[in-house]
C-alpha cells in the first residue's frame, strides 16, 4: 500500500509541475545574428515537453541567424504583452552570440522584461557568463542577483538545454543556480 501511495504522490507532483510549466511563459529573445542551432534545438525540446515557450524577436518579421538561417519569431518584442497576458516569464533566454545579445540589451523593453523576471524570482539564461557581466556592469542587474542566472559556458548544449527545461518547470519564485559554481 505504501508503494501505491508513493507512486500516486509522485504522479500528482509530476502532473502539477507539468501544468505549471504550461502556465508560466518561457521567452527566447532573439535579434539578427542569433545562434540558430541553439535556438531551434532549445525551442524544439521545450515544445516537445509542452513547455509554454515563445520565440520573441526584437522586431517583427524574419530574422537571420549567424549561419544565414531565417526564422520567423512567434511574436515581436513590441507584442510580447499579448503572449504574457499579465504573467511574468519564469525564464528569459538570451541565446547569443554577443552581437545578438548586445542588440537585445540596447532595447529598453528587454531591460523591463529582465527586471520583471528577476523581481518575480525567475531566471535569466545565457550562453556565456559575459551576458551576466554586461548586465551587472550596466547597472541593470545588481551583483547579488548573480544567483538568478543560468549560463552554458563550456557545458554541452544538450546538457544546458536540459537544465533550462528543469528550470522552466520549477515553481516561482525560483532560486537561481550558477552552473559555473558547480
Amino acid at each position: 500500500m505504501i508503494n501505491c501511495g508513493h507512486w500516486f504522490l509522485n504522479r500528482m507532483v509530476n502532473v502539477l509541475v507539468h501544468k505549471q510549466a504550461k502556465m508560466f511563459p518561457v521567452l527566447i529573445l532573439v535579434a539578427s545574428q542569433f545562434d540558430e542551432e541553439f535556438v531551434v534545438r532549445c525551442l524544439c525540446q521545450m515544445r516537445q515537453q509542452e513547455i509554454n515557450i515563445w520565440l520573441v524577436g526584437l522586431y517583427p518579421g524574419l530574422l537571420t541567424g549567424i549561419n544565414g538561417v531565417w526564422l520567423r519569431p512567434d511574436e515581436s518584442l513590441a507584442d510580447v504583452d499579448a503572449v504574457l497576458q499579465g504573467q511574468v516569464p519564469r525564464l528569459l533566454i538570451l541565446p547569443g552570440p554577443d552581437h545578438c545579445t548586445l542588440q537585445l540589451l540596447l532595447n529598453p523593453r528587454v531591460h523591463e522584461l529582465i527586471e520583471m523576471t528577476l523581481a518575480a524570482g525567475g531566471l535569466v539564461a545565457a550562453v556565456t557568463a559575459r551576458t551576466r557581466d554586461l548586465l551587472v556592469r550596466s547597472g541593470l542587474v545588481a551583483p547579488e542577483a548573480e544567483r538568478c542566472f543560468l549560463f552554458q559556458e563550456h557545458s554541452p548544449t544538450g546538457e544546458f538545454i536540459e537544465d533550462l527545461i528543469v528550470a522552466s518547470s520549477l515553481t516561482l519564485p525560483l532560486v537561481g543556480t550558477n552552473r559555473a559554481a558547480k
